[in-house]
């Protein structure tokens, strides 16, 4: 035989006063409750707002820029190179200038590639620096979206039951 148990849960009304249509009927204890949303969901809210708008801070403050210093290592390096190659050129003819003019733009062409090196290392750090601050801000916006566009918290603290009466047993 099953034994199937129905249990409804009287308010803290009393006795005389229970009636079916009262707005506060029972509720069945078999029955799962829906998940219950964050009781802090404004503040949750406020927080992940503020965390958005630092993130953003964050983000304008990033530089992708190439530095200064590997900015004026590029020229200088590109000018000492054109003017070794000047000085070799028109000093090749003469021909104490070509080994120095050599030297000279190896040195300035060292001074070129590393400016390079260093300007685009850089950049590029920074720039995926961005991209994961960036990847960080949008998963937060999204959050905070979802938690806005979820219904208000529902008020799940029912009141403590007064009295369990079995409606029908099978």
């Amino acid at each position: 035989m099953f034994g199937v148990l129905l249990h409804l849960t009287l308010a803290t009304l009393p006795d005389t006063s229970f009636t079916a249509t009262s707005p506060r009927a029972a509720h069945l204890l078999t029955q799962s409750e829906p998940p219950l949303l964050a009781p802090d969901a404004p503040t949750r809210e406020a927080t992940l707002e503020t965390d958005v708008a630092a993130l953003n801070a964050r983000i304008k403050a990033v530089n992708v820029n190439w530095p200064t210093g590997a900015v004026i290592l590029s020229y200088t390096g590109g000018l000492v190179t054109y003017v070794a190659l000047l000085l070799g050129v028109v000093g090749g003819f003469v021909g104490s200038f070509l080994i120095p003019a050599i030297a000279v733009g190896i040195g300035g062409l060292g001074l070129l590639i590393a400016g390079l090196v260093v300007g685009m290392n850089v950049a590029a750090t920074a720039k995926s620096d961005r991209d994961a601050l960036i990847d960080e801000r949008d998963a937060l916006q999204r959050e905070l979206d979802q938690l806005r566009t979820r219904p208000s918290v529902v008020d799940r603290a029912f009141p403590t039951p007064a009295h369990s009466i079995t409606v029908a047993r099978f």
